[in-house]
């Protein structure tokens, strides 16, 4: 189990917005990073949500507010915070034209759900199931590929993973006041995926943290295109085979 504590001056909870705009445009994940330049094209580059970046070289250190995915075999867009009031404002471009890849196509709305959630600390442990997850960077790799033993790997995980909540909380302007503790509990399957050109290893993994969080925030490397999707986790009827990470803890 991982945990980490800063002190905070505010309130114990924060109110947030959360966006789901589907967009009457097919397309696949491979591109995403098209997608989001039209987007980024469309709502106006001086506007950093939609991609991001500080300039041409350099991105911003903050979580992603404005994220892209595919949902159904659809472009999609997630905002949540600040986000929220931008992709708004794209929303009042409904039927102007945008280019993508050398074609030209109109912006058109399939679906849309708007939520409204409390960003909070829990007196209980909260269970999320989070797909594609990339957790390491490049120094943290290193320090993967030196451990030797698997329940080691998971530690590093719930480090990082603890490391990637608290920047969403401070993106989102809530302090965390308590100590979160974070425990992967099931590690379903790992992933080789190209993320911004290069390989990088992905997870698809359960795991409880003393955080309500809403539904459909990316976290990690990736968060913008697809990648570290997570959910309140459900459990399922038929289970397939997986790593339960608490026999693994006994066993070592």
């Amino acid at each position: 189990m991982t945990s980490a504590h800063q002190h905070s001056s505010t309130s114990t909870r924060r109110h947030v917005t959360t966006l789901h705009l589907t967009l009457d445009l097919p397309l696949r994940d491979h591109q995403l990073r098209q997608f989001r330049g039209a987007m980024a094209e469309l709502a106006g580059w001086e506007n950093r949500h939609f991609h991001n970046h500080i300039d041409r070289k350099r991105t911003t250190q903050q979580a992603s507010l404005i994220q892209y995915r595919t949902v159904g075999g659809r472009a999609s867009i997630f905002g949540i915070g600040e986000g929220v009031e931008q992709v708004r404002h794209l929303l009042r471009k409904t039927g102007q034209q945008f280019t993508m890849g050398g074609r030209s196509y109109t912006l058109r709305v399939r679906d849309l759900h708007e939520r409204d959630l409390r960003i909070r600390t829990t007196p209980q442990p909260q269970k999320y199931h989070i797909s594609r997850y990339i957790p390491l960077n490049k120094a943290n790799f290193e320090e993967w590929k030196q451990t030797e033993h698997l329940a080691d790997r998971i530690a590093l995980i719930e480090r990082t993973l603890t490391g990637h909540l608290l920047g969403v909380c401070e993106t989102l302007g809530y302090h965390v006041g308590d100590r979160l503790q974070v425990r992967i509990s099931d590690l379903r399957h790992t992933h080789t995926v190209r993320c911004f050109g290069a390989p990088h290893i992905a997870f698809d993994l359960a795991y409880t943290v003393n955080l309500n969080l809403p539904d459909h925030i990316a976290i990690g490397k990736g968060g913008t295109l697809g990648f570290g999707i997570q959910e309140r986790y459900k459990e399922r009827a038929t289970r397939k085979s997986k790593l339960r990470v608490s026999e693994l803890r006994v066993a070592s």
